[in-house]
């Protein structure tokens, strides 16, 4: 059934390599993309009980009608992927019909679900579950900032890359919500980490089932064991706290039990709301800037030892740590800009008398806060934009 290696694809701009898996109405493969010499997944849809003529798929059992209706489908789904930029979100750069068939091409992640990692290795320490769940509660964020649910967040749907980063994948459940409205949307669910609501194809989706599923998929990453199912926990909540079953900060036992909570009103109403909870946190690991673009390229900046100065370097004034002399909009970058730097176990940026400011925006925050007039804690999952240039501060 799968597309032979080699197999190149819209006008040889890609060549499949080998094939990855297949599931659902999907293959995936690793590919090339020829024009940017970039190593890409590219997700085939594949209809139920199809076969392949040559490299054209045949439909078996879908009228014409059918047929069209999954075809949407899947190129929606690329479409509202391609919406949500972010470094714990797997990105997509193209989508097309060809060989009577759909194809999304995404970025390569070589790595392995946080499931497998659990199975091989067991629970995590403390601090590594932390960065995990804070950095999926920002990709959450960015995608319900574009009215979006993802609506099957579980372990295996979290990958863990070579820079030990967490990305959220597929988002073949994916749909469109209204903010305090209800609407119908099919009952997709995995039994464990869906709320009660999504158990029904009408009443209200909206942030809060995506916030209940990462919290009881950490739960159980967290305790070992997957949290009791929704149903069972309608007339009495069946529930068993994490401390009995695990040594556990009693705060993060408290953020747990919030976003798991049975009634939606009583939950986290947004995924800023849970980040605000989760920087209370001393958080450890390696600080980078990863720049936010549109573009193929990912741009970060790791920040080794305790301080780094960001700015332009040139022959009069020196080097700095972090050069942005070749990036768009360079000419709103001061020779010596900012600072980072640590204070204690935290991480301050301060100004360091730059023409075009420093400005904050706040992990759970919709807008940038005025420029800094003095040195500010900056966390995990915070937006920097030095001049016109900005990035995502993030400890991973």
């Amino acid at each position: 059934m799968q597309l032979p290696p080699g197999t190149r694809l819209k006008q040889q701009r890609y060549e499949i390599e080998t094939t990855l898996g297949q599931g659902g109405f999907g293959i995936t493969y690793r590919g090339i993309d020829r024009l940017h010499s970039l190593r890409v997944a590219i997700k085939e849809n594949w209809p139920d009980s199809a076969v392949r003529q040559g490299t054209t798929v045949i439909w078996m059992r879908e009228n014409e009608e059918k047929k069209q209706e999954q075809l949407q489908k899947f190129k929606n789904e690329a479409k509202y992927l391609s919406k949500c930029i972010h470094p714990n979100i797997v990105r997509v750069y193209d989508w097309f019909e060809e060989n009577d068939t759909a194809y999304t091409v995404m970025s390569f992640i070589q790595g392995k679900s946080l499931w497998d990692l659990f199975l091989e290795n067991g629970r995590f320490p403390i601090d590594r579950w932390l960065r995990y769940l804070l950095q999926v509660a920002a990709a959450l964020q960015v995608i319900h900032g574009k009215n979006l649910l993802h609506r099957d967040i579980k372990p295996e749907n979290i990958l863990i890359d070579s820079r030990d980063r967490a990305i959220l994948i597929d988002f073949g459940a994916m749909r469109e919500y209204q903010a305090r409205k209800t609407g119908k949307m099919t009952a997709i669910l995995t039994p464990a980490y869906a709320p009660i609501e999504q158990y029904s194809t009408t009443g209200k989706h909206d942030p809060a089932i995506d916030i209940y599923a990462l919290c009881a998929s950490m739960y159980h990453l967290l305790t070992g064991y997957p949290p009791a199912e929704a149903p069972d926990r309608i007339s009495s909540d069946r529930l068993i706290p994490p401390s009995q079953l695990v040594n556990v900060d009693s705060r993060l036992e408290k953020i747990l039990l919030i976003g798991m909570a049975r009634d939606r009103e009583s939950r986290f109403q947004s995924a800023g709301k849970l980040m605000e909870c989760l920087n209370g946190f001393n958080i450890v690991g390696t600080a980078r800037l990863v720049y936010l673009h549109l573009g193929f390229d990912a741009f970060e900046f790791e920040i080794s030892g305790d301080r780094a100065i960001i700015g332009r370097s040139d022959s009069q004034t020196g080097a700095v740590d972090i050069d942005l002399n070749h990036f768009r909009d360079r000419d709103s970058i001061s020779r010596r800009h900012g600072e980072l730097y640590k204070e204690g176990d935290r991480w301050k940026v301060r100004d360091l008398g730059s023409t075009n400011h420093i400005y904050i925006k706040r992990s759970g925050g919709s807008q940038f806060s005025p420029k800094i007039a003095v040195p500010e804690f900056v966390n995990s999952g915070d937006e920097i934009s030095f001049g016109k240039i900005r990035f995502l501060f993030q400890i991973f």
